[in-house]
């Protein structure tokens, strides 16, 4: 039983740090998009100002919908971790009243 607790808290922890990662590179993609278009009202670049607007919605999009993909992913993890640890207490409680 303990190791069953000891790998479902690795797993726990495992996503949880994975959560964070997804988390900053969602945080990050957002930062090059706005950096980027940024970049157009300064005309830093020799880059043509459609592609320039492309590539920062393109990043902004993209670092939006995966903060979305990630705190999709963290909320069903956690529910359903939240769900079988709830059917564990019952059955762990009457095992050893048995004994």
């Amino acid at each position: 039983m303990d190791d069953r607790k000891k790998q479902t808290e690795a797993v726990r922890t495992r996503e949880s740090s994975f959560t964070v990662v997804r988390a900053v590179v969602a945080g990050y993609l957002v930062y090059l998009g706005f950096s980027l278009l940024r970049g157009t009202t300064d005309g830093g670049t020799a880059m043509p100002l459609r592609l320039k607007w492309f590539f920062s919605l393109l990043f902004i999009a993209g670092g939006v919908l995966f903060a979305v993909y990630t705190w999709r992913r963290w909320r069903r993890f956690s529910t359903g971790q939240e769900q079988s640890e709830a059917d564990e207490d019952p059955g762990s409680g009457e095992d050893e009243q048995a004994q």
